[in-house]
């Protein structure tokens, strides 16, 4: 039996952010021929058939991170994704005893790779995001994100020039990922490991009221979210809330301050720290989510969150329109005056939306664990 090591330390036990449920997601879908091992700092790895866990010890702090990162050719965040656990542990592993080893987050690969020069196995590094997306919306921040997003830039420039192992191959989680890093890395082969679809056990419906009500959901101090939210008061909100009956809801984790007095100057009803269980319910009730993007690193898994929660959704042109059936059940546009359009119509067919939301979810829950175990499949039957 072939063994596959996942290298994963930035996921920590009760961890719910985009990543962690990304990479987990993953290995839930790797085929159950292989043995597999996980690092990282927890996250109950066995409940999706995980064989073995290692536990990789505490994520170096941002102030720690940022202090080695200055006196380092290694970006900010090959030290708040990869910690010295880890590290000591492949250094007196046996490494070659893995086939595969799947590296969670390119910056990881980047302070990992003087240590994998010596693997004979295959690598597979999974993006996440298109990595210079994050550093253009920290440089709108404060300060010190400026300063951590003009570094970093620079170092992962400079490493992704340097020559890749021969035995590297990458991940990513769209089509536009992939397109962006295929011109970088031009001669590696690319795979698309789509994100999960999140199971929505509730039967809430949205209250046929004449009002509709639009949705944002995520990380509620995650740099790209507060910006998202920005936007979305100042470039769609007016027009919404003027041309229709309309409520906005937030949905998150750890609001920052910026967020609770956004939502506070607006009028936004903000529901901060809800489980699961909730949190479906609530999202069941609405008829819109939105995803006020102009950059789509961090956007993945919200998508299909809202197809399964029964919402339509409305895109800035980043994204592409989705049509399920014959149905379209997400707009693209960065005029506000089409979403008032395309809410209208929404509003007409709401039980009809509802079904067809669902259905379109459940169709892509099967479709893309099928993807991702065939693509592992493939990368492990590849000569090196």
């Amino acid at each position: 039996m072939k063994n596959i090591l996942v290298v994963a330390s930035h996921v920590e036990p009760n961890d719910h952010n985009g990543a962690s449920k990304y990479i987990k997601w993953i290995v839930s879908c790797i085929p159950s021929e292989f043995n597999v091992t996980v690092i990282s700092c927890g996250g109950k790895w066995q409940d999706i058939g995980t064989v073995m866990e290692i536990d990789s010890g505490h994520l170096d702090s941002k102030k720690i991170a940022l202090v080695k990162s200055l006196f380092s050719k290694h970006p900010y965040h090959s030290y708040r994704l990869c910690n010295p656990k880890t590290i000591e542990y492949l250094q007196n592993e046996q490494i070659n005893k893995y086939d595969l080893i799947i590296v969670s987050f390119i910056h990881s690969y980047i302070r990992l790779s003087p240590l994998l020069k010596s693997f004979d196995g295959k690598i597979l590094v999974i993006t996440h995001n298109y990595d210079p997306d994050i550093y253009s919306v920290w440089n709108r921040l404060n300060f010190i994100q400026k300063i951590i997003s003009l570094l970093d830039s620079f170092k992962y420039k400079f490493a992704s020039h340097e020559p890749l192992l021969n035995n590297v191959m990458f991940a990513h989680v769209t089509e536009s990922d992939r397109n962006k890093f295929t011109k970088i890395f031009p001669k590696v082969k690319h795979y698309i490991f789509p994100p999960p679809v999140p199971s929505s056990k509730s039967s809430e419906t949205s209250i046929d009221d004449g009002v509709i009500r639009f949705c944002f959901i995520g990380s509620l101090a995650t740099s790209f979210n507060v910006e998202a939210l920005e936007d979305f008061a100042s470039c769609f909100w007016p027009t919404l809330r003027k041309m229709l009956k309309s409520e906005f809801f937030v949905f998150g984790s750890h609001p920052s301050k910026n967020v609770i007095s956004l939502c506070n100057d607006q009028g936004w009803e903000l529901k901060a720290d809800l489980s699961d269980d909730e949190l479906g319910k609530q999202i069941a009730k609405m008829d819109i989510g939105v995803m006020p993007f102009f950059k789509t690193a961090g956007t993945k898994l919200k998508l299909m969150h809202y197809f399964s929660a029964g919402c339509a959704v409305c895109c800035t042109s980043e994204f592409p329109e989705v049509f399920y059936n014959g149905k379209k059940i997400a707009i693209s546009s960065n005029d506000p005056n089409d979403w008032v359009i395309f809410s209208k119509e929404i509003q007409e067919n709401r039980t009809s939306i509802k079904l067809t939301t669902r259905k379109a979810a459940q169709t892509e829950a099967r479709n893309t664990k099928d993807c991702i175990n065939s693509s592992i499949l493939d990368v492990m039957s590849l000569p090196l």
